[in-house]
């Protein structure tokens, strides 16, 4: 496997992995974010899983956007997003903090969702790439949606299916 694969497995699992935890060892919470907030522990679980996962995303956007298309639109995009994660993952999401949290998240979406579709439109990718990408991305984005309408309950369900996907549409960019 490459290490563009390895960066995004890595990545997603360090974000993925840390949400699962926090979410199987507490008290069920409508969102992810809120989870994170639960005490001192979960906070440093919480912020530990989003900066190793930026730093395996930084690592691919850097590999992959500039070093191998010289993209540095896209790559600027994608740090922009893992700017807003960091962000988002430090700011806690309660009291005071919530309405600049769920800024700083809708910020970070939108930046990676703008890094997806911006790769698959802007960078010279194979065909079959770009179109299992740009299909799995308008998945995530109608989760995004779904996530709005559905159940406040239910929300972290959608959320844990948006987040485990977004690498595996990154992944789909090297589709040979």
């Amino acid at each position: 496997m490459s290490s563009l694969v390895w960066y995004l497995i890595i990545g997603g699992v360090a974000v993925n992995g840390v949400h699962a935890y926090l979410l199987f060892t507490q008290e069920r919470r409508w969102s992810i974010s809120e989870h994170g907030i639960s005490g001192k522990k979960a906070r440093a679980i919480y912020m530990a899983g989003h900066f190793i996962g930026v730093i395996f995303l930084f690592l691919f956007a850097r590999q992959f956007y500039l070093e191998q298309y010289n993209s540095k639109l896209v790559f600027s995009v994608a740090l922009l997003g893992a700017a807003f994660e960091i962000s988002q993952s430090i700011v806690p999401a309660k009291g005071k903090y919530n309405i600049p949290h769920v800024i700083l998240a809708y910020g970070m979406w939108l930046s990676y969702m703008a890094t997806g579709f911006l790769g698959v439109s802007k960078l010279p990718l194979p065909h079959q790439a770009k179109l299992l990408a740009t299909s799995l991305l308008f998945v995530i984005a109608s989760l995004f949606v779904v996530a709005h309408s559905i159940n406040r309950n239910n929300v972290w369900k959608v959320q844990m299916a948006m987040i485990m996907l977004y690498p595996v549409s990154l992944g789909l960019m090297l589709v040979k």
